[in-house]
């Protein structure tokens, strides 16, 4: 395992420089368009998703195992988007709304129920042994994939994290019916992964393979554990894509609850 960890160049010059864009694109419309403070909670929580992100895309924790592969995808999709759109103060997407370039891509913004109805079907796809085979197989393929996957669980958040002035209270309601909704259409992924790994173990590229998952693929000689510990760790790593949504869910509201606060400087 440790091999596997060093053997890979945690740093990437290109993606740093870019969050750093980002990171300053955020201070400057914080700064002027804003009565946000710059040491705030809600600061705070756009550099904690940048963080996320930037180690959820090059840490080479998912080359360890099956459960840590889906535990870098879980956090990817199910931590940073929520995190991320709570560090955005409700003045910039008014801002941004009102902008005209905003109105011209309206049409191709897709609605919350249909990014959720979209991710949960290639979030299953994804993990059908023949589909993740060939993903796996085509890399540029599979960042095209995840990039779609990524672009879809921002909308499909949206209802949950919408600041309140921008949401009406009176949707609440169906806030929380959103959020059983989003539990339900990612179960079967989940489920299927599970009963998967119990049933058929031999199925899995992952497990028949384990180099299709290593930049090096000589680090998979010797690395995985026997067939018991295999079949495990797909169970695993069901249960933990489940546990960290249920997490997210539970991050997005509560933080939204006290959303009043998140403005309040913590130096």
């Amino acid at each position: 395992m440790y091999s596997i960890l060093l053997q890979d160049n945690w740093l990437d010059v290109h993606l740093l420089f870019t969050l750093a864009i980002f990171a300053f694109l955020y201070g400057f419309l914080i700064k002027h368009y804003t009565t946000t403070a710059l040491f705030s909670k809600q600061c705070f929580l756009f550099i904690v998703s940048l963080i996320l992100f930037y180690f959820s895309i090059e840490s080479p924790i998912s080359h360890v195992s099956m459960s840590t592969h889906m535990v870098q995808m879980s956090i990817l999709y199910f931590m940073v988007p929520p995190i991320l759109l709570l560090g955005i103060p409700s003045q910039i997407f008014r801002f941004l709304h009102r902008h005209s370039w905003t109105k011209t891509m309206k049409p191709f913004i897709i609605s919350p129920n249909h990014a959720l109805i979209s991710f949960a079907i290639l979030f299953f796809l994804y993990h059908i042994p023949s589909v993740l085979t060939w993903l796996l197989q085509h890399s540029f393929l599979l960042k095209g994939y995840s990039i779609i996957l990524l672009l879809l669980a921002f909308p499909m958040w949206w209802p949950i994290v919408a600041p309140m002035d921008i949401l009406c209270a009176k949707n609440k309601l169906k806030m929380k019916r959103y959020a059983t909704l989003s539990g339900i259409y990612l179960m079967p992924a989940c489920l299927f992964f599970i009963l998967s790994g119990v049933i058929d173990l031999n199925s899995h590229p992952f497990l028949m393979d384990p180099s299709l998952c290593l930049t090096n693929p000589s680090g998979a000689i010797g690395f995985f554990l026997s067939p018991i510990g295999m079949r495990i760790d797909q169970v695993i790593a069901g249960l933990l894509m489940m546990g960290i949504h249920k997490i997210g869910m539970i991050i997005a509201f509560r933080l939204r609850t006290t959303e009043h606060s998140v403005n309040q400087k913590i130096f």
